[in-house]
């Protein structure tokens, strides 16, 4: 947890992180959102239950689930996500999810649905 509540101070524009603290940089593929979370400060307590829930969602869909972070104005959006190499994969599980958009690697940009 410590190695994600720093990147969000080092990183306030966005990064995705796996969940060793690692930060995931795919060069090609697609992030999709599973989770909306939005919180107020960046704190063990908030991001407490975002770590057992990432367990279970790595269980159900057995597909690592890692961290995608960004900031919306005071807002602060860690949303649980998987990475796919397929783009039909990742629009039917982003429609599946009720995501707004999935996240290009290769064009560093989001696709909306």
């Amino acid at each position: 947890m410590k190695k994600l509540i720093y990147a969000t101070k080092k990183h306030p524009d966005g990064f995705t992180m796996k969940r060793n603290g690692v930060y995931a940089k795919p060069k090609t593929g697609y992030f999709v959102a599973l989770t909306d979370n939005r919180i107020k400060r960046v704190n063990k307590k908030t991001l407490s239950p975002l770590k057992s829930q990432a367990k279970q969602l790595e269980k159900m869909t057995g597909k690592e689930i890692m961290y995608g972070y960004w900031k919306d104005g005071q807002e602060h959006c860690l949303d649980l996500s998987i990475h796919t190499k397929n783009l039909g994969q990742a629009k039917s599980i982003g429609k599946l999810f009720k995501q707004k958009a999935i996240y290009s690697c290769k064009k560093q940009d989001s696709i909306y649905l």
